[in-house]
C-alpha cells in the first residue's frame, strides 16, 4: 500500500489479475485516505488509480468481470 490504513476495503479482479484497495484511515498521514491502490499480482508491483472525490471510511467493495465497484462507507471530509 501507498501508506498505512486501516478501516479501507479490497476487491480483487480475478481476470486481471490485480487486487485494489481504497479509502480507509492512515495513523502516519493522521487522515481518512482518498487513495486506491493497485496490486499487480502477475508482477508484485504496486500502482494507484484515481483517487475517490472524497475520503471514505468503512466502504464495501465488488467485482464483475472486470469490474470493481466502491460504495457506501463514510465520507470523510479531512479539512
Amino acid at each position: 500500500l501507498s501508506h498505512d490504513r486501516f478501516g479501507l476495503t479490497g476487491v480483487a479482479i480475478v481476470k486481471a489479475r490485480v487486487i485494489m484497495f481504497g479509502g480507509g484511515y492512515s495513523f502516519t498521514l493522521g487522515q481518512y485516505s482518498p487513495v486506491v491502490d493497485i496490486y499487480q499480482v502477475d508482477s508484485g508491483t504496486w500502482t494507484s488509480a484515481s483517487p475517490f472525490s472524497v475520503a471514505h471510511d468503512s466502504l464495501s467493495s465488488a467485482a464483475s468481470g472486470n469490474i470493481a465497484a466502491f460504495a457506501g462507507g463514510v465520507a470523510i471530509d479531512n479539512n
